[in-house]
């Protein structure tokens, strides 16, 4: 039972290390259609559907190890980040939410949160968690990101170029930062 345990345990981390790269990939790989999509207001940030595996063995594992320790962090945020991928976003939102009732200022939660309330139409929401982020780690790549993403996506130009040239300052050889450089010159090209 002990080794069933730690083989579970050792998969959660593993595949959630994997889904980590595959989203932050994501993430950086928008294309041009996703920029004119943001200027309709769309989501720079909306999950990949179509080529996704079937993750319910992963999820029935999940599931049992969260009854057996219920508010294990990682395992509440690889369940979110599942729901979210599979387009499940109330659900994610739940995992989230009862993570953060126990750890407000984790900034995975707080970042995949903002991501999942964006997509729910709650641009307030999404705002307030991925500035809580910043509250605490102020130079958070991923969260200046999405604070730029979503700011672009409302139509609000300035404070997205603003949070953009934040993150290009800060982290000037990330690949954050050379696609916020070039969603800024994006922006400006599509609004002289």
């Amino acid at each position: 039972m002990k080794r069933q345990l730690l083989a579970a345990a050792l998969f959660v981390t593993i595949a959630s290390v994997a889904l980590t790269f595959c989203l932050r990939a994501y993430r950086r790989n928008a294309d041009e259609s996703q920029l004119k999509a943001a200027h309709r207001n769309d989501s720079l940030l909306k999950p990949a559907h179509g080529a996704v595996p079937d993750n319910q063995h992963e999820k029935e594992m999940l599931t049992a190890a969260l009854e057996k320790k219920p508010g294990h962090a990682p395992v509440l945020l690889k369940l979110a980040q599942i729901e979210s991928i599979e387009g499940h976003l109330q659900e994610s939102s739940g995992y989230l939410r009862k993570l953060l009732e126990t750890d407000p200022d984790n900034p995975e939660a707080n970042l995949e949160l903002g991501k999942v309330l964006f997509q729910l139409g709650d641009v307030r929401g999404a705002l307030d968690h991925t500035e809580r982020i910043l509250k605490t780690h102020p130079k958070h790549e991923d969260a200046l990101y999405n604070m730029g993403a979503i700011y672009a996506n409302i139509g609000n130009r300035r404070e997205a170029m603003e949070y953009w040239k934040r993150l290009a300052a800060l982290h000037s050889n990330s690949e954050s930062a050379q696609k916020a450089q070039q969603m800024m010159g994006r922006l400006a090209a599509n609004n002289p």
